[in-house]
């Protein structure tokens, strides 16, 4: 279902799947809340939308009844916790102007998942009589200009167009990389990055070493191709019997120089072991070469280390 911008719902002559109009509304009365509540969770079910107060149901305006302190989204945004469980993220709501008369209008977001009710909605009208504005375990949509509980439809709809916008999603990051130039590089870059043609934007240089963290996945097997056990052949190897390191020494260089957090000579697999360079057993042959007690205070350092970050938890 596709959103419709403020200006279209001020320009609505009646109610829709997408918007809804009330001529007032009071957080604090227990029943028109609990209905503002159901409009809400409804829309968000729907696709989003808008609910504005201060229209007749035609649409003509009559003037906000109440000011937009009594419709603060942190308060809407609870309410709707309290009866579902769910913090409706981007919950809006903003003061506008429909022919001189002040309107409040409420911007819903587009729910993530159905939205159901985990408690009941019950209240007193005012000739006493108790009236439910939903029920425990119900999930309400919208059937045109009404807020009601779903059916198998509304789901399968609800379903149908996350599915639609996940396959638009990727198909237009896939249409990105057929449609770049030869020999072009794909890069991940990090969530807070964004890129913009904007003339005040901030421009980024990313050097080689930043290069390396972002594309090390596809090249780690080149830049980092010894394990562990390929460490240590490596460098018994080089230092032809002259001193035979195993597995305890490597960890002990690993804690006592901080090794793991050195991307030139460690790459911290997710779900794997470590990945060591080829510089790592250069380093390792330098260390050696110039103290031929490396190893042992290696050791000695790490043991260290390991009795103070025991001491310090105690």
């Amino acid at each position: 279902m596709n959103r419709i911008t403020l200006d279209q719902a001020l320009q609505a002559n009646g109610e829709t799947d997408t918007v809804e109009f009330k001529q007032g509304f009071n957080v604090a009365a227990i029943g028109e809340c609990l209905e503002l509540v159901k409009d809400i969770v409804a829309i968000a079910n729907s696709g989003g939308g808008w609910i504005l107060v201060g229209l007749l149901d035609n649409g003509f305006p009559v003037g906000i009844k109440a000011s937009t302190n009594s419709a603060d989204p942190a308060v809407l945004a609870d309410k709707v916790y309290g009866y579902t469980g769910i913090h409706l993220k981007g919950l809006k709501v903003a003061a506008c102007i429909k022919q001189e008369k002040q309107v409040v209008a409420i911007e819903i977001p587009s729910a993530e998942y159905p939205i159901i009710f985990i408690k009941v909605g019950n209240y007193t009208t005012e000739d006493k009589r108790t009236k439910s504005a939903f029920s425990q375990g119900t999930v309400y949509f919208r059937h045109s200009a009404k807020s009601e509980p779903g059916t198998a439809d509304d789901l399968r709809h609800f379903v149908d167009a996350k599915l639609e916008t996940t396959r638009k999603f990727w198909m237009d990051g896939i249409a990105q990389v057929v449609h770049a130039p030869t020999d072009s590089l794909v890069a991940v870059l990090p969530s807070e990055v964004r890129l913009s043609n904007a003339p005040d934007a901030a421009a980024v240089s990313i050097t080689p070493e930043l290069a390396a963290k972002m594309l090390q996945a596809p090249m780690v097997d080149h830049t980092h191709p010894y394990r562990q056990k390929e460490v240590i052949e490596a460098f018994n190897k080089r230092v032809k019997g002259k001193v035979q390191i195993n597995s305890h020494h490597l960890l002990c260089v690993r804690r006592a120089h901080q090794i793991h957090r050195d991307i030139k000579y460690c790459y911290n697999m997710n779900w794997s072991s470590p990945r060591y360079s080829p510089a790592f057993v250069d380093w390792l042959m330098e260390q050696y070469n110039a103290d031929k007690k490396f190893f042992d205070k290696a050791k000695r350092k790490a043991d260290k280390l390991r009795r103070e970050k025991k001491s310090n938890s105690e």
